[in-house]
């Protein structure tokens, strides 16, 4: 019976020492798992705020674009403005090259017309 009592205390030896060494292993897993579940926990909260700064941009974004737009189509008027009165000062240099040239004329006539009478 010594013999069976040996190799049963051995048996019993080596299942209490592979016990011990799961109970390690399992405790090392749940370790793992809970620092992965608080990773991934922080993750998602990285997450979320990196979404919300992402639409916050988004939406400086947007209305950057609509400013631009705006602008742009203000500039596009005030150019538009700026050639009719360009436009408008050119028409209204001719007609004042064309009034000073009557005006020359009839400053010439008259002064014709003052020898004219002088004469009689």
């Amino acid at each position: 019976m010594d013999k069976f009592s040996a190799e049963s205390a051995e048996k019993l030896a080596r299942v209490v020492f592979e016990m011990e060494q799961s109970n390690v292993t399992l405790s090392e897993a749940e370790n793992r798992a809970i620092l992965a579940v608080k990773t991934s926990e922080s993750l998602k909260t990285q997450l979320a705020e990196t979404a919300s700064l992402l639409e916050d941009e988004t939406g400086h974004k947007l209305a950057l674009i609509s400013k631009l737009k705006s602008a742009e189509s203000a500039l596009s008027r005030l150019q538009e403005q700026m050639e009719d009165d360009e436009e408008s000062k050119r028409v209204l240099e001719r007609e004042l090259g064309a009034v000073k040239t009557q005006l020359s004329e009839a400053k010439k006539k008259s002064e014709d017309d003052s020898d004219l009478v002088i004469q009689i």
